[in-house]
């Protein structure tokens, strides 16, 4: 008895001892430790680990794969600590990250970083900018020092073994991978990202997002398939046609009948009857224009305002005053309804690729940014140049830095011909927090409008309700104020939120009044680009969810009354249907196939033409992309120097179009340059000579050119 106590005791001592146990132990750990960060408590972590126990697993053995590298280097505890370390640092970003933005961590925000930088103040505090910067300089030192004083293996490395043993673990991975993705265990691409972490796991997910870019080849792609899909569109444009027809039909006296119900008073609603009355007295106009609108088509403005959406549609909250009038007056009086975008509380860029190019962003990788990836380097179908056949100019508007998501570069790759960001405007204010207030688009576009004689595409992104939304914001006498559970929570920077999309509210009715002073054809589509990055769940909203925003068509060309929820990816070929204009492939596609029975094979075939037309052989145009980037203009108004006067050891610059954002550079070095008005600057510490060059440069706060004017030579006698 005594013998078989003391054989237990040793096999539980080599258990313990054992290095392949202890490091499964150790990754069973950290893979609990990460998950209890990303779910932001202790038992979830448990409970995860308990019911989930498949995705539990493969991510500890994912962490094993990693922990495999250990056995190439001599500092073995050193870099078991650095790995595991590097799993947790994950964990806690993902935990600070979604904090923030309601969307997890994932690879491909290390090609955000820059950007991250740059909007770091508005998010944190000094205070803990530097607690970050202290914790990470602290990690970095004692990870040096445990370099140096770490147990150094003394024994000769078999490396063969070892890369034998890495190999094995990533083929055990790759087949695990596999074998989980036919079977329905795991999901190579994401719907919903914050779902998908919340059900695989940290460890699968990000590692997902990491390996995974771009769409996959589709089993069925070949030119056949392509052939089938552009018959198909061929065949059903009749149908198309004629659902049109039916659907109008369909829709007349429900439109006669919500007029007379506006006519009746439905404008009170508003709290600005006055505007709303004025739209109505405008029939005449109307109907002069809707005449003009069929020799020229109208202007089409796209307006994505930031992070809008209705916070009346929350359940059980009660507001002092209406948040969004003019937008609910519209909503009940033009074209409506929801718009599924593709991410919540952040992702501005994700949900304006998918209205302007129409494509689903749910067929490309976890987290992926195609203004990082794929547009970097390649044209792609767009409303842009679809509207370009019909003779429109085009341009993009956007009063926040002009590199932000590298929209400088990107927007070429679209087929936009002007881009004017913030480095171009003046008589800018700013909200509470730093952003600028939208109202100074309100000029922007109308100057664009009167500055061309063709009709205009503008595609306009707000930046004015943009988070970081404050927690000690101080309510003031005049907010509208809200009362309820759901906002309990985060009341204050949820009031914050409400009176800025109030403000936004008021910037739509002036745009609205501005657009109805031109007397042109004129259809302006507003939509949320996301919601906004509050704790706020499917349950707690009347209409919708926390991946739908609305979307409204405000035109004075009689469009019919036609109430539809949509994709993101949709709206840009409704619109187009609306007007009766055919579009490229992708949005043809969507004109005559977006109704079918079959929605799964719908979507399915969308994904053959996306990568067909970005990874592919480009079938679709017979082998060769029509499209190629374009020579983007930065500014709607060129900005050019007239005059430059010396002065006593200073000279001032004469021209025109200058903003805050304007520097002078003398013979190819910046000069120190102060902005006196739109048409001035002032250069300090210098005295041109003859011979001299002076350009002016437009640079944003990063410190990047984003365009400069002609040369202009000095000389003393001009």
């Amino acid at each position: 008895m005594k013998e078989k106590n003391n054989n237990l005791l040793q096999k539980i001592k080599l258990l313990k001892t054992s290095l392949p146990v202890r490091f499964i132990l150790l990754a069973i750990v950290v893979n609990l430790v990460v998950e209890m960060f990303c779910r932001r408590s202790v038992a979830e972590g448990f409970k995860f680990a308990a019911t989930n126990p498949l995705c539990f697993l493969y991510g500890v053995m994912l962490i094993l794969f990693t922990l495999s590298f250990v056995g190439l280097v001599h500092r073995k505890a050193f870099m078991v600590t650095l790995i595991c370390g590097i799993w947790v640092i994950g964990g806690i970003v993902n935990f600070v990250v979604t904090g923030f933005r309601h969307t997890p961590f994932t690879a491909q925000d290390f090609r955000l970083v820059k950007y991250a930088l740059n909007v770091a103040p508005v998010y944190l505090t000094v205070g803990q900018i530097v607690l970050i910067i202290v914790l990470a300089v602290i990690f970095i030192i004692s990870m040096l020092v445990w370099w140096f004083r770490a147990p150094k293996y003394k024994e000769k490395i078999n490396y063969f073994r070892v890369i034998v043993v890495i190999l094995s673990f990533w083929f055990v991975v790759w087949g695990t991978t596999r074998i989980g993705v036919s079977v329905g265990v795991f999901a190579r691409n994401f719907g919903n990202i914050g779902n998908a972490y919340d059900e695989y796991g940290f460890a699968y997910c990000f590692s997902n997002s990491l390996f995974n870019s771009g769409i996959d080849k589709p089993k069925e792609y070949n030119e056949n398939t392509i052939r089938d899909i552009l018959a198909r569109m061929d065949e059903l444009e009749s149908e198309r046609d004629e659902y049109r027809s039916e659907r109008d039909d369909m829709i007349e006296e429900e439109s006669r009948q919500q007029a007379a119900e506006s006519e009746s008073g439905t404008e009170e609603n508003t709290d600005l009857p006055d505007e709303a009355e004025s739209i109505k007295e405008t029939d005449a106009v109307k109907q002069e224009n809707t005449n003009k609108a069929t020799k020229e088509r109208p202007n089409i403005i796209f307006l994505q305002l930031e992070s809008l959406f209705d916070p009346q549609l929350l359940k059980d909250v009660e507001f002092s005053g209406t948040v969004l009038p003019k937008l609910e007056w519209l909503y009940k009086s033009y074209p409506s309804g929801f718009l599924s975008v593709p991410s919540v509380g952040a992702g501005t860029a994700n949900t304006e690729f998918e209205i302007i190019s129409g494509m689903n962003l749910d067929d490309f990788g976890p987290g992926e940014y195609p203004y990082k990836t794929v547009l970097s380097h390649s044209a792609c179908d767009s409303i842009c140049y679809d509207l370009k056949q019909y003779g429109y100019t085009t341009n993009a508007l956007h009063d926040n830095d002009g590199t932000f998501y590298d929209r400088n570069t990107v927007f070429p790759q679209l087929g936009f011909e002007t881009f004017t960001s913030l480095e171009y405007m003046n008589n800018v204010e700013t909200n509470e927090i730093g952003w600028a207030k939208d109202n100074v688009l309100i000029s922007q576009i109308i100057e664009i409008l009167t500055g061309s004689e063709s009709r205009d595409f503008i595609y306009t992104i707000s930046v004015q309700g943009h988070g970081d939304y404050p927690a000690d914001y101080e309510i003031k006498e005049d907010d509208i104020t809200a009362e309820g559970e759901a906002i309990e929570e985060f009341k204050r920077p949820f009031t914050y939120y409400i009176n800025e999309i109030h403000d936004m509210d008021k910037f739509v009715r002036n745009l609205i009044y501005a657009l109805k002073g031109l007397n042109e054809p004129t259809v302006l589509v507003m939509y949320g680009d996301h919601l906004p990055a509050f704790d706020i769940t499917d349950d707690e909203l009347e209409g919708g969810n926390t991946y739908t925003t609305q979307y409204v068509i405000w035109n004075n060309i009689d469009l019919k009354k036609v109430d539809e929820d949509i994709e993101a990816f949709q709206l840009t070929s409704h619109v187009m249907d609306m007007l009766g204009m055919t579009g490229g492939a992708i949005s043809k596609y969507h004109s005559t196939l977006r109704h079918s029975e079959d929605y799964e094979d719908y979507l399915e075939g969308l994904r053959v033409l996306e990568y067909d037309i970005l990874y592919g052989d480009k079938e679709v145009y017979g082998g060769e992309l029509p499209y190629s980037p374009t020579n983007l203009q930065m500014g709607h108004k060129n900005i050019t120097i007239k005059k430059v006067s010396n002065s006593d050891n200073n000279f001032a610059v004469t021209g025109e179009n200058f903003t805050k954002f304007s520097y002078v550079m003398v013979n190819g070095e910046y000069a120190d340059t102060i902005f006196v008005s739109d048409d001035m600057l002032l250069v300090g510490g210098i005295t041109l000579k003859d011979g001299d060059s002076v350009v002016v440069v437009q640079k944003g706060k990063d410190g990047i050119k984003l365009s400069s004017t002609s040369m202009f030579i000095f000389r003393s006698h001009q």
